[in-house]
Order: C-alpha cells, then structure tokens, then sequence
C-alpha cells in the first residue's frame, strides 16, 4: 500500500513534486492451518488447531520536507499459533466452553526514534455459556475473557514520530492484561417482536496496573428492537435502538504545544428509529432516521493526537428487491 502526502497551496488542490510524506507498506504472508473437531463423550467435545505462517513486512517512509527517511523490514518466519476449545453440553439448551488461542499481530506504530514496534505477542483465556431460549427461538451468551500480551502499542506522552508535525510515538508495553466481560441476547422473544441486547466491559492495565488504551470505552451496551405490527398493519414494521458508551479520554504533552492537552468525551448515548413497508413478498420501502436527538459526541484518536465529531441527526431512504 502506497499514502502519499503532497503539501498544499491553500487553494483545496495539492501541490504535486512537493511531499510532505511517503509512505509504504509491503506485507506478504503464507500460512498453512489445521483444525480438528473430536467427541470424546455425547456431552464432552474439544476443537484443535494450528496456525503456521511466515509474515514479511517492510514500512518505509520517504519526508523529503522534513528531511526524513526510514526503510524498515520485519520478517518472521514459523510463527505457530495454537488453538483449543472445550466445549461441554450441559443439557440440549446449554453449552459451557473453555477456549486457549494465541495472539500474533505485526504493527505499523513507531516510536519516539522512528523504529516500528515490535509485533504484538500474547494469549487469551475464555470462558463461557451459550443458551438457546423459546424452543431457539432467542440466543444468549455470557463470557468472560482474559488477554495477556507483549509489545502493545500505547501513545508514548510527550513524543511525535520523528519527521511528522502531530503523529503520536508510540511505546511497547510488556505484560499488558485487558479483562472483559461479553453478554448478549438476541432473537425473536414474543411473536413479530425481535430483540439485540447487548453489554461489553473492557478494561487494559500495564504490568504496574495502571489503566491504559483509554480511548476506549470501559462499558459499552447496545439495544435494538423490531416489532412487525398485527393485522391489516402487518406489512409495516417499527422500530428503534440506544447505544451507550461510557467516559474516555488521553492525556498529552506534545513539544509542539509545550502544555498537557487533555481530550474528553464523557459517556453519552445515541438513539436511532426505523420504519420499513413491505410492499410485497421482495420489494421494502425503509427509511432509516439515525442520531434523532442529534447529540454531539467525539471519537477520540491518540495517534494524532485529536478527535472526530460523530454523525449528526440523519436519515436514509432506501428500496430493497430480493431475488
């Protein structure tokens, strides 16, 4: 993948031959994978598996208005990734697992003196409950997780990528821990009344448990519902959905400024509606209304050090034909 930056002459149109930046990545991977089911009672399965791959990757960055270039190629071969699950039928209805993976993911972040961070290594721990509800009509799962690993990538406070004006450094940190929490409810829980209920808690300390990756939200619950009206009504369906995050932040001192920056956004939640006509057996008429109470909300970025303004109030008109 190729980015060039070209610098600009105010006009809205970019000034050709003048680079602010270059930059390239080159990833080539080959694998080879495995995985092997077995029943060892009528209630007791496991699932086995193997990932082996060669990843090779090379990040360049070409700055001639800074006067900065780096070339830097990781390669690493025979990486193995294992796989297993366990998985037991407490009843027909009910499913308790246990599952080990690891995790491998080269990065593209730099530090303070331009170096690419080394890849991202660790293992995560899973355990949870899986539930048929309403004869399958509804679908629950609760779980909960632990991810241990290396070489996370963290904004490095105070520092820029060398040869860029506001491009967060980035720092490895070793023995990172996130512990979260996954529930969700999702089908068809009384008749033409469909639900998604869903709830995530996440939270990623360094090795001194110290919180990190705060520009992600600790909680994060999400709600949708569709009813399909009775009657001479049934060809309209309504419906509507929340979603809910709650406070995240960064915390800064970019040399440029000379001063901490500190970026917020506490917890807010949205609301979305919908309405669908069903002209016939292939043909709906929908229209989307997203954000209704129009609430202002930023996501926040720590790689450049800023933040995005979220969708205002919207609404989306659309015709759907299935064949």
């Amino acid at each position: 993948m190729n980015s060039p930056l070209y610098t600009w002459n105010h006009t809205g149109k970019p000034v050709k031959g003048q680079k602010i930046s270059d930059i390239n990545y080159n990833v080539t991977q080959k694998s080879i994978f495995a995985v092997g089911k077995f029943s060892l009672t009528n209630s007791l399965k496991t699932i086995l598996g193997m990932n082996i791959f060669d990843y090779d990757y090379v990040y360049s960055v070409a700055n001639p208005y800074y006067n900065y270039y780096t070339n830097q190629p990781m390669s690493d071969s025979s990486v193995t990734s294992p796989y297993a699950a366990v998985i037991y039928d407490l009843n027909p209805e009910n499913s308790l697992y246990l599952s080990y993976t690891t995790v491998y993911k080269v990065q593209s972040s730099q530090d303070r003196y331009g170096n690419t961070l080394e890849p991202r290594e660790g293992a995560n721990y899973e355990l949870g409950l899986k539930s048929e509800l309403l004869e399958g009509k509804v679908n629950t799962s609760a779980a909960v997780y632990y991810l241990k690993q290396d070489n996370l990538a963290v904004a490095d406070t105070g520092y820029i990528v060398p040869g860029t004006t506001n491009t967060a450094a980035y720092r490895a940190v070793q023995g990172a821990t996130t512990k979260g929490v996954d529930l969700e409810l999702n089908g068809e829980v009384l008749p033409d009344w469909k639900i998604n209920l869903s709830y995530n808690y996440n939270i990623t300390d360094d090795s001194n448990g110290e919180r990190i990756k705060t520009t992600s939200p600790r909680n994060l619950a999400k709600l949708w519902t569709t009813y399909k009206l009775p009657n001479q009504w049934n060809k309209f369906t309504i419906g509507g959905g929340v979603n809910w995050q709650s406070k995240v932040y960064f915390s800064t001192s970019p040399w440029q400024i000379g001063k901490t920056v500190l970026g917020v956004q506490e917890d807010y939640a949205t609301v979305d509606l919908m309405g669908r006509y069903d002209l016939n057996k292939d043909v709906s008429l929908s229209l989307n209304l997203n954000n209704v109470f129009d609430k202002k909300y930023m996501t926040l970025d720590d790689t450049f050090l800023t933040g995005y303004y979220g969708n205002p109030r919207n609404f989306l008109l659309s015709l759907k034909y299935k064949f």
